[in-house]
C-alpha cells in the first residue's frame, strides 16, 4: 500500500527522473540539463543516460544518480527499458542486464534499487511481460518525448491491467528528453511531485520507496483523504474527474454533466440511468462565483464545487470501487494529474 503524502508533514518537491544529456544522446550537457529544469523550478533530477552512470553535483537542485538500461525481450519481441535510481556500479548493472532481465531485477531487489520500467507502450510490452517481473516501483504512466515523438506518451491501460491483476505498482510521469529546445520540445512535459521530510536525497528517495508523490503534466493536487467510505479530494480548476477502477466500476464527472444537472429540466428527456436519479436528488448552491452540487442516490452521496473557470473539489461517500481505485483529474488544456492507486 502507498502511503498518502497529503497526510505527511513536509515539502513538496517537483522532479524529472528520467533524462538524457550529451553523455549519450541528449543536447545538453549534465550541467546545462541542471540549469534547463532549475529554471523551470525543479527541485530534484535524476540523469538517466543510455548504459551510462553521469556523475554531477549541484547547489541548485539535489542530484540523484541513474541509468536508462536495455535487456531482454517482451513478448512481441521489443526489449525492456527500465530507469533505475541511485546507482552507482555501472559494471554490475550491465554484466546483469546482458545476462537476463531477470538476474538484473534479481539484483535490483537484493540491493533495494530504485526500478521503474519506461515507456511500456512506446516498447510495446504486453500486461503479461509487466507481470513477468517484479521488484520496480512503478511504470511510467506518461513520457513526454514518447508522446510528441509518435503518440505513444500514455501507458494508462498497462497500469490500471496491472493493476487490477493485484500488482500495486505507481506512475511516474517523465520528460525522457533528448532535444530540450529544439522542435518538436520533449521538456518540461512530465514530472512528479514528492512529498519529503526534507530538501534532501535521502528523503526523497525514502518518499519515492513509499509512494508519497503523484504525476502530473500540469493540474495540482492541494488535499486528498480516503477513509471511512469518504473519498475526499481538492485539486486546481479542471474540466475532468475520473475515479478509475476494475472494470466499469468507475465514476466521472465533467463540467458538462455539471451542465446537464444543473439545466435538466430543458435536458431531462434525455437524461438516464445514475444521472437522471442525481437530477431528482439534487441540490445545488451558490456563493458568489462558487456552485456547490449535493447529490444523493440511495446511500452513494456526491459533492462537487466548481467555479466559472472548472471543478475544484470532489467528495464521494458511499462508493465502494473494485480491488482498487485511482484519481484522474484533467484540465482545459487536456493535461492531466494521476494519484497512486488506493487498495481495499
Amino acid at each position: 500500500m502507498f502511503s498518502n503524502p497529503f497526510r505527511k508533514k513536509g515539502i513538496w518537491l517537483k522532479g524529472n527522473l528520467h533524462g538524457h544529456t550529451t553523455n549519450s544522446d541528449g543536447r545538453l550537457t549534465p550541467q546545462e540539463y541542471i540549469d534547463f529544469y532549475y529554471k523551470s523550478g525543479y527541485g530534484f533530477l535524476a540523469i538517466t543516460d543510455h548504459e551510462k552512470i553521469t556523475k554531477i553535483d549541484s547547489d541548485k537542485v539535489v542530484m540523484i544518480t541513474g541509468i536508462e538500461t536495455g535487456t531482454g525481450r517482451g513478448e512481441n519481441g521489443h526489449s525492456y527499458h527500465v530507469v533505475l535510481i541511485d546507482v552507482y556500479d555501472n559494471d554490475e548493472i550491465q554484466r546483469r542486464r546482458k545476462n537476463s532481465i531477470y538476474e538484473l531485477f534479481d539484483w535490483v531487489k537484493a540491493n533495494n534499487v530504485i526500478a521503474f520500467i519506461a515507456h511500456p507502450y512506446w516498447s510495446s510490452l504486453t500486461v503479461n511481460d509487466l507481470r513477468s517481473i517484479d521488484g520496480y516501483l512503478g511504470i511510467e504512466l506518461y513520457n513526454t518525448g514518447c508522446d510528441i515523438e509518435c503518440g505513444k506518451g500514455y501507458s494508462t491501460v498497462h497500469w490500471d491491467n496491472l493493476l487490477a491483476s493485484g500488482r500495486e505498482v505507481s506512475g511516474i510521469a517523465v520528460d525522457d528528453a533528448h532535444r530540450y529546445f529544439i522542435p518538436p520540445i520533449d521538456a518540461p512535459g512530465g514530472w512528479i511531485k514528492v512529498k519529503t521530510e526534507t530538501r534532501t536525497k535521502e528523503d526523497i528517495l525514502k518518499a519515492l520507496r513509499e509512494g508519497s508523490f503523484y504525476a502530473s503534466t500540469g493540474p495540482i493536487f492541494y488535499n486528498f483523504e480516503s477513509a471511512n467510505n469518504v473519498i475526499k479530494a481538492d485539486f486546481s480548476h479542471v474540466k475532468r474527474v475520473d475515479f478509475i477502477s476494475e472494470g466499469g466500476a468507475g465514476f466521472t464527472i465533467t463540467n458538462d454533466m455539471l451542465d446537464l444537472i444543473k439545466y435538466g429540466d430543458k435536458y431531462r428527456k434525455y437524461l438516464s440511468g445514475m444521472f437522471k436519479e442525481f437530477l431528482e436528488n439534487i441540490e445545488i448552491s451558490r456563493e458568489d462565483d462558487r456552485e456547490t452540487f449535493y447529490g444523493n442516490v440511495g446511500k452513494r452521496k456526491v459533492e462537487v464545487v466548481r467555479d466559472d473557470s472548472g471543478i475544484t473539489s470532489v467528495r464521494l461517500e458511499g462508493y465502494i470501487f473494485r480491488k482498487y481505485f485511482r484519481l484522474e483529474i484533467t484540465d482545459k488544456n487536456e493535461r492531466k494529474a494521476w494519484l497512486n492507486p488506493v487498495f481495499y
